[in-house]
């Protein structure tokens, strides 16, 4: 076997999804012409009908790399300042999503960045998204910034309910795994926010499953937090009631005991469970328009299960309507490796 066939072999069980006589066709391109590729450009594509395939080809002339972009009609996810696309990576030889933001705006680069940072601290932690690179360019006066991160086969925890049925044991890893993550960054003084379905990855073979947090901008330390100025970020679908109490002035967050802010974070994994082990969605799930008082009395409603040794026990401790009753990440990790 050649080195070519050996790329395309290796780049084929990456599983990404190019038909194997279009990637024949991309690998014999790349080999044969890689000495002419040049460009004043930070990125510049190749001629897919000289290669012989469907799929966009970029060089990154920052680094060298050749992405082999798979989202051909839409972006893999969309946000409101920045895109995803699934890639397949020429010489890294693995699938990764690369996340895309092009503004002039100063402060939505700022976030973008904070998110990577906040990412890439915590990068020795299980169950945080692996960061590969981060580029910051410039093209025609926008700036260009780039994350490329690992790709997770089955997208959000959301999605993957929406596709799949996970089995008991799927359902008992992903949470446990979860709460460990959460556990240690707790332990770090980190208050996570965006917790939820959304922001939880799942890569699933099988029966095995591995899970990790994407996204960590809306991270805060709690020694950093002053209660009388604390700005809410997080997402409405899966806001706790202290959220929405704040937002109707019923209860300002200077209320709530510093002891107890990281509780926040707890109620996403509970949404995180019951996605896990429920049939039907969130009582809020479906609103449209996220009116405060309705939200306020639709998380507020959670009945408390009768068999307090059950999953749907712990996930009410997750989501109880004060914050300062709710059950902790590690003592619910504790309660589930004592049960499970």
């Amino acid at each position: 076997m050649n080195e070519l066939e050996k790329k395309i072999k290796k780049l084929h069980a990456a599983q990404s999804e190019i038909p194997l006589d279009e990637l024949k066709n991309i690998c014999t391109y790349i080999e044969s012409n890689r000495d002419n590729f040049t460009s004043q450009s930070p990125f510049f594509h190749l001629p897919k009908k000289e290669i012989g395939t469907s799929f966009p080809v970029r060089v990154n002339t920052l680094t060298q790399e050749i992405d082999i972009f798979l989202d051909r009609d839409r972006p893999f996810g969309q946000g409101q300042i920045r895109i995803a696309m699934r890639c397949l990576q020429y010489d890294r030889e693995e699938m990764v999503v690369i996340k895309i933001l092009e503004t002039t705006q100063p402060r939505s680069v700022a976030k973008f960045l904070q998110d990577a940072h906040n990412l890439q601290m915590f990068q020795d932690e299980p169950g945080i998204c692996p960061v590969y690179d981060l580029q910051q360019t410039k093209i025609d006066d926008h700036d260009h910034v780039e994350m490329i991160q690992k790709f997770y086969n089955r997208g959000s925890l959301r999605q993957f309910t929406q596709n799949h049925t996970p089995t008991a044991k799927q359902a008992l890893s992903i949470i446990q795994q979860l709460l460990i993550t959460v556990s240690h960054l707790h332990a770090k003084g980190a208050l996570i926010q965006d917790l939820g379905p959304h922001n939880v990855l799942i890569h699933a073979d099988n029966d095995s499953v591995e899970m990790a947090i994407g996204d960590l901008k809306m991270l805060k330390f709690c020694d950093q937090i002053n209660p009388d100025t604390f700005d809410w970020a997080i997402a409405f679908k899966f806001a706790p009631p202290e959220y929405w109490k704040h937002v109707l002035n019923i209860t300002p967050f200077s209320d709530i005991p510093k002891e107890h802010w990281q509780k926040m974070d707890m109620w996403g994994i509970g949404c995180c469970l019951w996605y896990l082990l429920s049939d039907y969605p969130l009582p809020w799930d479906e609103t449209l328009f996220f009116d405060p008082v309705t939200m306020l009395n639709s998380t507020t409603e959670i009945a408390e299960p009768k068999d307090s040794e059950s999953l749907e026990y712990l996930l009410w401790e997750m989501m109880r309507e004060d914050p300062t009753q709710r059950i902790g990440a590690q003592e619910a990790l504790k309660k589930l490796r004592l049960k499970y």
